[in-house]
Order: C-alpha cells, then structure tokens, then sequence
C-alpha cells in the first residue's frame, strides 16, 4: 500500500475532509474503474494533488456479477454496532444495507498510515426494487477515525450564539498524533474538524501547546473566520475508552465566550462537545 504523507487530520463524517455525518461518502474518493486504486487528494509542496491509493474491493456475486471499488458504496458508523456499508451500487442497481446485513471484522490499525483493513461479508442482499440478489466479498482499508468502537457515539454538537445563531453538527472525528512530522512550511494542527449543514460549512482546529494542553487556534463558518488565541477558548478533554496500543476515544469540550471574526463585526460564543478517536502515530517505514 502506498503510505501518505505525514499528517495530522481529523476525519469526520466522511476522511480527509469530513462533511457533515456521513461516512466515507465525504472523503471525496473519485473510483477508478479499470482497477482497485482510488485517488485521494493529499498535500504535497503545500498543494494539494491527486495520489493514487490502493484501498482493495469488493466482489459481488450472485443475480449480479462485479468487482466494486471506493465510490461504488459508502459506510456510515452505528452507534451499537459500528462501522457497516449503507450504500452499493453494481450494474445500475442500488442496494441500502442496514448494520446486521453484513459481518465486518476491522483490523489493527496502522499507526503509521492511520488506515485499517476490514474484512467485508454480505449474505442475500437485495437491491431497492427488489430485482437482484447478491453476496459481497472481500478486504478494503478505511481511515482509522471510521471506526468506531461499538457502543460508542462519534461527533457532536457546537452551539454558536451572538451575531448569528445555529447549532453545528459534526460528524465522527478523530485526531492522528504523528512524531515530529510537522513541515513549517506546510503546518497541520492537532485536531481539525469540519461540518456542513445544507449549503452552510463550518470547520474548527485545535492545537497543543509546550504544556501539552489542547487549545482553539481557528474557526470558520460560511465566510466568517475567526483567528483564536490561546486565551480565546476554553478546551478540555477527557478520556473515554483506551480502544488498543496507540488509540483512545476522548471527549473535547470547546467553551469560548465571545469571538470575534476578521474583518467583520461578527461577534459570536461557541459552546459544545465533540466524541473523537486519537490514534498515536509512527514514523512511515522507509
């Protein structure tokens, strides 16, 4: 498999850049459909360029024979059961699975990739109209904040008040500590995750100090930016569940009382909590 680059980056509701609740769906994979290889957009240079990335597939068999790819389905993450597939789409047809359609097995994930390989097992699925029945087959990798533990909920909620007012959701994060891997030139923060409710996007990043204390540094909304000083906010977190060797789930509680936007007067407070899953990194071989 191809190694990504160093990054720090929260997922949500769907990878690299997490939109709303949804799963995978959001990590903008575009398939390709001659083989298994998805691109990902991945910074490189301080730009962003399209990486081809080997996830695996699946195989469809059945009323309906086919090899699928990223793209082609989609999972969502239940709050008992975790990780499953929501969507699939083979030979023009549609199938909507429910948690207990298929048997998963995730792996171990890799603290140097941040990806974990699931096994996929999917008995007498039947299309949306009820036209093809098949059976799904095969191994793929999924970004390590997809999965949740069972019993678990990932995400949360933020409510702005002030010069506007909204209650932001966002999906199922987490945050990937990497050792020593920052580029001054390119900088990631610590934590970073995004939301989108209709056609309004929101986005907020948190960073460590020399004490290691999480703080807000920016938050976004729609053409609002608000550049944050350690001062501005107040953020604690608290550990959940330790999941294995180098992950946990932690919760964030972000409190700042009153912000103020660049370049506008937009003066808002922020107050919420957020459910992530942090995986302590490693260095990439090589």
């Amino acid at each position: 498999m191809k190694r990504l680059p160093p990054i720090v980056a929260l997922v949500a509701g769907a990878g690299l850049l997490v939109a709303g609740v949804v799963g995978l769906a959001a990590l903008a994979f575009d398939p390709v459909a001659d083989d298994a290889t998805t691109v990902l957009p991945i910074p490189v240079d301080g730009e962003m360029a399209p990486t081809p990335v080997d996830l695996g597939a699946l195989a469809v068999t059945g009323d309906v024979e086919a090899t699928v790819h990223f793209g082609d389905f989609t999972f969502e993450t239940d709050p008992e059961s975790g990780i499953y597939i929501h969507h699939l789409q083979a030979d023009g047809l549609d199938f909507f699975l429910d948690p207990e359609d298929c048997e998963l097995a995730p792996g171990e994930v890799d603290p140097a990739t941040a990806m974990v390989p699931v096994t996929v097992e999917c008995t007498g699925v039947s299309d949306i109209r009820d036209t093809a029945t098949v059976d799904l087959t095969g191994a793929v990798e999924v970004p390590f904040g997809e999965v949740a533990p069972p019993g678990v909920t990932l995400g949360g909620e933020i409510v702005m008040a002030g010069t506007v007012d909204a209650t932001l959701e966002f999906g199922p994060p987490f945050w990937w500590v990497r050792p020593g891997e920052t580029d001054p030139d390119f900088p990631e923060p610590e934590l970073q995750t995004f939301g989108q409710a209709s056609d309004e996007f929101y986005s907020l990043n948190l960073d460590r100090d020399d004490k290691g204390n999480l703080y807000a540094t920016f938050f976004t909304y729609q053409q609002f930016v608000f550049e944050l000083s350690p001062d501005s906010c107040t953020v604690t977190e608290e550990l959940v569940e330790t999941t294995g060797p180098h992950t946990a789930v932690y919760t964030v509680d972000v409190d700042c009382p009153s912000i103020t936007a660049l370049e506008r007067d937009t003066t808002i407070s922020l107050h919420g909590q957020i459910t992530g899953h942090r995986l302590e990194g490693t260095a990439p071989e090589g």
